[in-house]
C-alpha cells in the first residue's frame, strides 16, 4: 500500500485483515491514524509509517498488535507511542536518542561547558564596565546590550542541560510532553531572540563605527537618545519575530515550531517540509546573510579610509577610531566562522542535499552557541582600558609584597621602642623631630624607624610636597602606599603635628 497518497487511517480499513503480517505503508500523505483502526490486524510483524506526515497519533493505537516486532517512523519520537514494540527506527535524530535528550556524550558536556562561560563571560561585561568607566558612553551602552543577548543564550543552555539530566536514560517516555510543554517553547523563545539580537546589534555596532570612520563629520556627536532608539527597535524586531510562532490561531505555525527537536531550536535544517520552514529560513539565512554581507563591507571600507589617511591620522580620537575597528574585526570574524555553516547548511538542505543529523546536533549545541561564550572575552577582556586596568592592579600587588619584604627585614634587624630616637630633620628651618615610616595607607598598624636609609629606597612615600623633600627628594611623586611620619620633640610639642 506504499505510494498511493493516503491522507488517513479510518476504523474499518482493515477490518478483518487478521492474516496480514507485513504491512508496508511508505511514501503516503497520511497525517492521522484513528483510534482502534489496526486493532484487527492481531499477526501484525511489521510496519512501515516512513514517508507520511503525522505528527501526532492517539495513545494505546498500537497496543492492540501483540505480534508487532518492527515498526519504522520517519522520527523516532513517534516510539514512544509503541513502548511494548521491541523493535522501533530510527533510535534518534542525531540530537536526541529514545534514551537520552542529548545522546552524544560531547554534547552532554559541551552544552554545560558552553553555558557557563557563556553566563560568567557575560556577567562580567556589565561589572567590568562599572568598574572600568569608558567615556565613549554610546559604545560601552550597545556593548552591555549586546551582552544581555548573549546572556539569554546562557539560559537557554542551562534549560536544555538540566532536562537532559532529567530524562536521562528514559527519554522517550517524555519527548513529547517535553517538545509540547511551555520550558520549551520558551526556551526556544529565547535562543531566537538571542541569536537575533545578538546579529542586529553587532550590525548597529558596526554602523557606528562605519559612520565615525568613514565619514566622521556627518555626525559630530553620538547621543545617548539616538542609542537608545536603535537598541530599542532591535530588541522589539526580535521579540516581535520570536512570538508569532507562539501564537496558535496563526495556522502557518504549527504548536511544533519550536519543539520541532528536543533542544527546541526552530533551525529547521532536517525538516525542510515542515510547517514554518520558509520563516526559519528567512531569519537564519536570508537576514543574518545580509546583516554579515553589510558587515563585510563596512568594516573593508573602514580599513581601506584609514589605510588611505594614514599620514594624516594624529588625533586621539581617530586612532581610537582605529583600535576599535582592529578589535571588532576580530568580533565579525569569529561571527562569520559561527553563521556561515549555518547558512551554508541551511543552503543545502532548501537545495535537496540530504544533511547528516548528527550535523544539526553540533550545529544546535555547539556552532551557535559558542559566539556567545567568546563575544564577552573579545569585546572587554581584551581591551586596551580593561589590560591597563588589570596591569596596574598586578603591579600594585606586586609592589607593596616587595614592600612588605623590606620591612620584614628591616624589622628583624631595628629594635621597637616608644622612647627610640633617630635622626632629627628640620623643615623650613624648624626641628620638628624623628622620622618613622607607618605601614598601611588607611589604618597604622605599625610604625618603623627609618635609621640612616635614604629616602625612597624600597620605600613608598606620600605627605605633604614641604615636608617630603626633607632629604632633597620630592617624595610627593611616589605611589602613595606608606606615610611618612614626624613625630614631634619636646622642644617643639606646640609646633603644628605633621
Amino acid at each position: 500500500m506504499s505510494t498511493n497518497k493516503l491522507k488517513a487511517i479510518e476504523s474499518g480499513v482493515f477490518d478483518n485483515l487478521t492474516s496480514v503480517t507485513n504491512l508496508d505503508l511508505l511514501n503516503n500523505d497520511i497525517t492521522s491514524i484513528e483510534f482502534g483502526s489496526l486493532d484487527d490486524l492481531e499477526s501484525l510483524v511489521t510496519l512501515d509509517l516512513r514517508g507520511n506526515k503525522l505528527h501526532i497519533l492517539p495513545y494505546g493505537v498500537f497496543d492492540e498488535l501483540r505480534s508487532l516486532t518492527w515498526i519504522y517512523f520517519d522520527h523516532f519520537s513517534f516510539c514512544g507511542y509503541a513502548p511494548s514494540v521491541r523493535h522501533c527506527y530510527p533510535r534518534g535524530d542525531g540530537i536526541s536518542s529514545i534514551e537520552n535528550l542529548l545522546d552524544n556524550i560531547v554534547l552532554r558536556i559541551m552544552v554545560w561547558v558552553m553555558a557557563v562561560f557563556a553566563f560568567i563571560g557575560n556577567i562580567l561585561v556589565p561589572i567590568v564596565r562599572c568598574i572600568f568607566k569608558e567615556d565613549n558612553r554610546v559604545h560601552s551602552f550597545f556593548i552591555m546590550n549586546l551582552s544581555f543577548a548573549d546572556m539569554l543564550m546562557s539560559f537557554y543552555l542551562f534549560i536544555i542541560a538540566v532536562h537532559d539530566v532529567m530524562y536521562r536514560g528514559e527519554y522517550i517516555n517524555f519527548d513529547l510532553l517535553w517538545r509540547t510543554s511551555w520550558v520549551c517553547q520558551m526556551s526556544g523563545f529565547l535562543s531566537l531572540v538571542s541569536c537575533e539580537a545578538s546579529v542586529l546589534i553587532l550590525t548597529v555596532i558596526t554602523f557606528d563605527r562605519f559612520i565615525c570612520i568613514v565619514y566622521p563629520f556627518k555626525m559630530k556627536e553620538r547621543s545617548m537618545k539616538m542609542a537608545s532608539w536603535a537598541m530599542l527597535s532591535v530588541w522589539f524586531l526580535c521579540i516581535i519575530v520570536a512570538i508569532l510562532p507562539l501564537f496558535q490561531s496563526i495556522e502557518y505555525f504549527d504548536h511544533l515550531f519550536y519543539g520541532g527537536n528536543g533542544v527546541c531550536l526552530p533551525l529547521r535544517i532536517d525538516q525542510v517540509t515542515a510547517n514554518g520552514w520558509e520563516y526559519s529560513f528567512a531569519i537564519f539565512v536570508c537576514v543574518n546573510f545580509l546583516a554579515f554581507v553589510f558587515i563585510i563591507f563596512a568594516y573593508v571600507k573602514m580599513f581601506i579610509t584609514i589605510q588611505n589617511s594614514r599620514e594624516n591620522v594624529r588625533s586621539s580620537t581617530e586612532n581610537q577610531d582605529l583600535n576599535l575597528a582592529k578589535r571588532f574585526t576580530l568580533i565579525v570574524t569569529t561571527d562569520l566562522l559561527c553563521w556561515m555553516p549555518i547558512i551554508a547548511v541551511n543552503l543545502l538542505a532548501f537545495g535537496g542535499v540530504k544533511i547528516d543529523p548528527s550535523v544539526y546536533a553540533w550545529v544546535a549545541v555547539f556552532v551557535l552557541p559558542v559566539n556567545s561564550a567568546l563575544n564577552p572575552f573579545l569585546y572587554t577582556m581584551t581591551t586596551k582600558l580593561f589590560k591597563q586596568k588589570v596591569r596596574r592592579i598586578i603591579s600594585t600587588i606586586s609592589t607593596d609584597k616587595k614592600t612588605e619584604e623590606y620591612f620584614s627585614i628591616r624589622s628583624s634587624r631595628t629594635r621597637m621602642s616608644g622612647s627610640s630616637t633617630g635622626s632629627r630633620h628640620s623643615v623650613n628651618g624648624k626641628l620638628y623631630g624623628n622620622i618613622y615610616v607607618m605601614k598601611t595607607t588607611r589604618t597604622v598598624s605599625s610604625v618603623h624607624k627609618a635609621k640612616r636609609e635614604p629616602f625612597g629606597r624600597g620605600v613608598s612615600f606620600v605627605g605633604q610636597p614641604s615636608i617630603s623633600r626633607l632629604a632633597g627628594h620630592d617624595l610627593s611623586k611616589h605611589d602613595h602606599h606608606r606615610i611618612v611620619c614626624i613625630v614631634p620633640t619636646e622642644n617643639t610639642r606646640n609646633e603644628k603635628k605633621v
